[in-house]
């Protein structure tokens, strides 16, 4: 548990320091750099957060669409517009992302520092921290997916922007995911165990405790002389 946890940890400072979630291939659509898009920012020839990017493409809408007393109809300001629009809805999902997985690492440090401690009462608060960085970080991991999928796309249906795919710290998040669950059923396990060590004889009072069952009486038949005696004749009417 403590060698996981401690990989646990390793994979999760990765996916919090690296730009690596989304990944956009050098050539893709035109683009002569390669892209990357992590938590914080945007990688490219040149590193800009979520929100300067987002800041970029609403003044480039601005700039189009004027002083915004008429409407939008031309293809290249609707499109600027959608990149305005889901380059924030990008900035949201990513800062939130990164909130959740600080509180993931806490927990999960926590988790490790009770686990340490080799008691039933702290291992107990060890599997709770587990269980609330799992279901904290799981509906997370797929939460921010789905939002980035969604926010490509609705550019897409403007113009041609090339969609991230998954990158290495993706797939470690996965892995993440998949040991703090770990993590929760080798506690339980753990915390059973020391409950037994713990106190022994639990088990033992538990028995001596125990009522033990009540002795059945044997089935006897009729007693002889215990009913009247039948008539030897039959009386006539």
């Amino acid at each position: 548990v403590i060698y996981m946890t401690v990989f646990c940890l390793f994979l999760q400072s990765m996916c919090l320091l690296v730009q690596g979630w989304r990944y956009n291939a050098a050539g893709m659509q035109g683009y002569t750099e390669s892209r990357t898009y992590g938590l914080i920012g945007v990688s490219g020839k040149t590193f800009m957060s979520h929100y300067q990017n987002y800041d970029q493409a609403c003044f480039y809408h601005t700039r189009i669409a004027g002083d915004g007393q008429g409407a939008c109809n031309m293809a290249l300001c609707l499109y600027y517009r959608a990149k305005c629009q889901s380059f924030r809805q990008v900035m949201v999902v990513s800062y939130t992302m990164l909130v959740v997985m600080v509180t993931t690492m806490v927990a999960t440090f926590a988790g490790l520092f009770f686990v340490l401690r080799h008691d039933s009462f702290f291992l107990g608060w060890a599997r709770r921290m587990w269980a609330l960085a799992f279901c904290l970080f799981v509906p997370g991991l797929v939460a921010f997916n789905m939002q980035i999928d969604s926010a490509f796309a609705e550019i897409n249906k403007h113009g041609m922007y090339p969609t991230p795919v998954f990158y290495v710290n993706t797939y470690c998040a996965m892995i993440v995911c998949a040991v703090l669950g770990a993590n929760m059923i080798l506690t339980s396990n753990l915390l059973s165990m020391v409950k037994e060590i713990e106190n022994p004889e639990d088990s033992d009072e538990d028995e001596a405790c125990a009522v033990p069952p009540r002795p059945q009486a044997p089935i006897q038949g009729p007693v002889a002389g215990s009913y009247p005696p039948m008539p030897t004749a039959v009386p006539q009417y």
